[in-house]
């Protein structure tokens, strides 16, 4: 598979990462909001419900459609590492602070939730569609996009089905263990350093080269001794 040689292999690699610390992260806050609203501030269903879209419509698309604003200006590394700095503070936030029991703790913990939202849209969430889709060329394009959205697809499954029970078990503390999510997107884009903005896969002569030296084994495998295709 071209996605998984070189020169796309470091590519392959930033982009799964980044899908599956989005999945992992997203899907331990944002869907496990409801249930961790109701423990921490011991609200109702109504209030839980009221306070989850609340959050998701003023933050995470505000953050969505600045950072889709910003990216022009600054590129997408620089915007999904300051999406990550502001989720690590929105978990940290949450994991300090626990289960509130005064009124500016509530406001913290709101302060956490919102801050981790609106990151999430502003730079990991909305980054880790244009990253895959300004990576690889028209050919290969469809094939990345899909193979990184089901690895997003399984890993998001698999935090659905072991948070519950990490819940219960610990409590608020699962924040600490949530915050390791974005730190390591911080640290895959400080090793991996590729930037997507500008950058125009279907001209890259390099690449090209690289595709081409790798179909030429493929197009020998499918010639039999007389030099017909079989």
């Amino acid at each position: 598979m071209a996605l998984l040689r070189t020169p796309l292999l470091r590519r392959t690699i930033l982009v799964i990462g980044m899908k599956i610390v989005s999945a992992t992260s997203y899907a331990a806050i944002a869907f496990g909001a409801p249930s961790l609203l109701s423990t921490m501030l011991h609200l109702n269903r109504t209030q839980v419900l009221g306070v989850s879209i609340a959050l998701n419509l003023v933050f995470a698309l505000s953050g969505g459609l600045l950072g889709v604003r910003l990216t022009r200006s600054f590129g997408s590394r620089p915007i999904t590492l300051a999406g990550y700095a502001l989720q690590c503070f929105g978990i940290l936030l949450l994991a300090l602070i626990g289960t509130p029991h005064s009124t500016l703790g509530i406001v913290l913990v709101m302060a956490g939730f919102a801050s981790f939202l609106f990151a999430q849209g502003f730079g990991p969430g909305c980054q880790q569609m244009v990253y895959p889709t300004l990576s690889y060329p028209t050919e290969l394009r469809g094939t990345g996009i899909g193979f990184t959205n089901f690895i997003a697809g399984f890993a998001g499954t698999l935090s659905m089905w072991a948070l519950p029970s990490a819940y219960s078990s610990m409590g608020t503390t699962i924040f600490w263990v949530i915050l390791i999510a974005p730190l390591a997107g911080i640290a895959l884009h400080l090793v991996l350093r590729w930037e997507v903005l500008g950058y125009d896969a279907d001209s890259d002569k390099v690449l090209e080269r690289a595709l081409d030296a790798s179909r030429r084994p493929l197009q020998h495998e499918t010639l039999c001794p007389s030099g017909r295709s079989v």
